[in-house]
């Protein structure tokens, strides 16, 4: 076997913490306390080994605050371990924060030539493969603008766009990639997965878990600081939402930003119209969303996709079947049910909306995981093996079953994907 890209043995960072009240601290200089407590240690990354081989694509899972992010700076040496060791062949590129690594007041031209500079990369080279960097950007334009005056989107593209052209042999990416419109992540994707096949190592960090294991074959799980697991990307998933419950958390209901319409309550109901969380293999699933509409929102453009971890399944769209509501106004409801959803039993579902103004293209807000529910059962239940971990992998459609929706007018419309969607009776409960 080669040397590894990535050697980690021990590796522990830890910062210490001063209480509040100190004098060093806002509210000690507003109290007037002139006592200094004594801070106190706290471990961000403690004992943690693994090594990662050429061509790897490894993927950090954890909760906010489990030592994703300081593990990634270290590897970088944008801060020094207080104990351990990581080594790393080859040239490093990293994306830690939006705009990370950029001097604010040079151009986006300079700081292409001034990230070169630190990889080790003479500037014929860097002159050679300028107008690829450029091209990968889109943001030809403003290369000559201070990158102070860039959006965040701008600087991930320029960043992205230096680390795939200057042959980096190692790339690590902070949830980066989470900035930005779809199309450009959608090519940052490509580009990496043709970095692997060129033998280059990739280490990131994404709460995306469907792009995620579209191209990363194994996973490492920090929880406090720790390793807790490192194998094989969907097997250590499963194991980080069976422990911990983290897959379709929801945090806060969305809502546009000039505050035309908001998200009051997502609930799954059952086949009585009753809310439910639990749901036997086959059933009917009914989501209903409650929203508000401050002003009139015409003819809008819904979408329901119900994913595991390992991407999305069931989906109803009014892009396929064309069942727009006339009129969103006030407070109201509309609720969209899979009749024979093919979901694995014992697994929890995340429920995900998008909706779409009239022109078809500008969202209201992005695509939000909005509630969650779990398929009752073993897998055995409905005929697959007990190692059976998913229905299909992320590469592939969602299964076309058949759905309905029931929009705020009282109309309802029951849409076979393989066919036109037809005109119903009001055959959901309301």
């Amino acid at each position: 076997m080669s040397a590894p890209s990535i050697a980690c043995e021990g590796l522990g960072k830890q910062y210490l913490i001063r209480p509040e009240g100190s004098p060093d601290s806002p509210a000690g200089s507003r109290s007037g306390f002139f006592r200094r407590p004594s801070p106190h240690p706290l471990w961000a990354v403690r004992g943690v080994s693994f090594a990662v081989q050429p061509g790897e694509n490894v993927a950090i899972l954890g909760r906010n605050g489990s030592g994703k992010s300081t593990l990634l700076k270290m590897l970088a040496r944008v801060c020094v371990p207080t104990e351990g060791r990581a080594e790393i062949r080859g040239r490093v590129g990293a994306l830690l924060e939006v705009g990370t690594g950029f001097q604010p007041d040079l151009t986006g031209r300079e700081n292409v030539y001034l990230s070169a500079a630190f990889l080790g990369m003479p500037p014929r080279l860097v002159r050679a493969r300028f107008d690829a960097i450029l091209a990968f950007s889109e943001i030809e334009e403003f290369i000559d603008v201070p990158v102070k005056r860039y959006s965040s989107g701008m600087r991930v593209r320029l960043g992205f766009a230096v680390a795939a052209e200057l042959d980096v042999d190692v790339l690590l990416l902070d949830e980066v990639l989470a900035v930005g419109d779809a199309a450009f992540r959608q090519k940052c994707h490509l580009r990496l997965r043709q970095m692997l096949t060129q033998g280059r190592t990739v280490v990131s960090v994404s709460h995306d878990t469907s792009r995620a294991l579209d191209i990363a074959s194994r996973a490492l799980w920090l929880d406090h600081g720790k390793l807790v697991e490192d194998g094989p990307f969907d097997e250590v998933l499963q194991s980080y939402i069976d422990r911990t419950g983290a897959e379709g958390a929801i945090e806060a209901l969305p809502a546009s930003a000039d505050g035309s319409l908001r998200i009051l309550a997502v609930s799954t109901l059952d086949l009585t119209g009753s809310p439910a969380e639990e749901f036997a293999p086959l059933s009917p699933i009914t989501i209903e969303v409650r929203y508000f509409a401050a002003l009139p929102v015409p003819r809008p453009y819904l979408r329901v996709i119900v994913s595991s971890p390992f991407g999305p399944l069931q989906s109803a769209s009014n892009f396929m079947d064309g069942a727009r509501p006339e009129v969103l106004q006030g407070e109201g409801a509309f609720r969209c049910t899979f009749h024979d959803p093919m979901l694995l039993p014992g697994r929890t579902y995340t429920v995900r909306l998008g909706m779409v103004r009239e022109d078809g293209v500008t969202p209201f807000f992005p695509r939000t995981d909005v509630a969650r529910f779990v398929v009752k059962g073993e897998p055995s239940d409905v005929g697959f093996g007990a190692d059976t971990a998913r229905l299909h992998t992320p590469s592939e459609p969602c299964m076309l079953s058949e759905y309905s929706w029931s929009l705020p007018d009282g109309t309802s419309y029951r849409a076979n994907p393989r066919d036109p969607v037809s005109r119903a009776g009001t055959d959901i409960p309301r």
